[in-house]
């Protein structure tokens, strides 16, 4: 009788203890949308070239801040060069990121090297390049 009673209070306790949610994938990076950060042309002239540079001779090269939510609505611009998306798991819609994307046309066919980098921990969260070495 004993048996039981211990094994029924140490189910009741195993039910009744809360389960502790797992962190969201979103928390890790937050929404920072209260903080202050450089233009995208200050961040970009900081920038250490190896992370990313704009083509010299560019026909087109685009700097702009955005909410992360936002980057393939600028990507989108800039279409008719070539289609490029992003998806970002991890971040917050919220968060504020610089987009770049640079854009060169080598005998009629459009080459580009697009970063996006996080304006906080100013890290690259995607990088993409096609153009002919």
């Amino acid at each position: 009788m004993f048996k039981i009673i211990v094994l029924c209070l140490a189910i009741s306790v195993g039910f009744s203890t809360p389960v502790i949610d797992p962190p969201k994938a979103d928390e890790k990076y937050p929404a920072n949308t209260q903080k202050q950060f450089l233009s995208a042309d200050e961040f970009y002239n900081q920038l250490d070239r190896k992370e990313y540079s704009e083509f010299d001779g560019a026909k087109l090269n685009v700097r702009r801040s955005c909410l992360f939510k936002d980057v393939n609505n600028i990507l989108a611009e800039t279409d008719q060069f070539g289609k490029m998306r992003v998806s970002g798991s991890g971040y917050n819609p919220n968060r504020q990121v610089y987009v770049f994307r640079s854009i060169i046309m080598i005998g009629g066919r459009a080459y580009d090297k697009t970063a996006v980098f996080d304006a906080e921990t100013k890290r690259p969260i995607v990088q993409s390049r096609n153009y002919p070495k």
